[in-house]
């Protein structure tokens, strides 16, 4: 089960070809695309699928204004190995705010289509992964699916 077929109870399934093409679209550098079900695949709306809109494209709505809650972005974090001690991943984590502050970063980040997100502490990464694992579970359990 998809997190769009959960959040609107519909029973729409992702093709390979659907699947194809969206990768195709993300490759090129488009904004994700929502496909139809029928065959052939035809793109009915262009949306981002973050909550917010993005700078990188402000003309395009969010999916989450037809379907709420909506949510899939591509993210980056860093982490340390357990036990690692706090003084330690604090020092870690002024470093890499330092430098996602530079101008250089950031537009290197932009010009490789990121939306630099604001700046977060351990803990609320923490608790943002606590969720995104949650999500998956969640969705895999709906789905009925097992390891084989």
């Amino acid at each position: 089960m998809s997190l769009i077929a959960a959040l609107t109870s519909s029973s729409m399934r992702l093709t390979p070809k659907a699947v194809c093409a969206a990768a195709i679209c993300l490759a090129l550098g488009n904004p994700a695309v929502l496909f139809a079900q029928s065959y052939p695949v035809k793109p009915i709306r262009i949306v981002v699928t973050s909550l917010k809109p993005t700078p990188l494209a402000p003309e395009l709505p969010t999916i989450a204004e037809s379907v709420p809650g909506y949510e899939v972005i591509g993210w980056y974090g860093l982490v340390a190995p357990a036990r690692t001690p706090g003084e330690i991943v604090a020092k870690l984590n002024v470093e890499v705010l330092k430098a996602l502050q530079t101008t250089e970063m950031r537009d290197r980040l932009v010009s490789m289509g990121a939306d630099v997100a604001s700046a977060s502490s351990p803990q609320e990464f923490a608790s943002y992964l606590a969720a995104q694992i949650e999500q998956a579970r969640q969705l895999i359990r709906e789905s009925g699916a097992r390891p084989e």
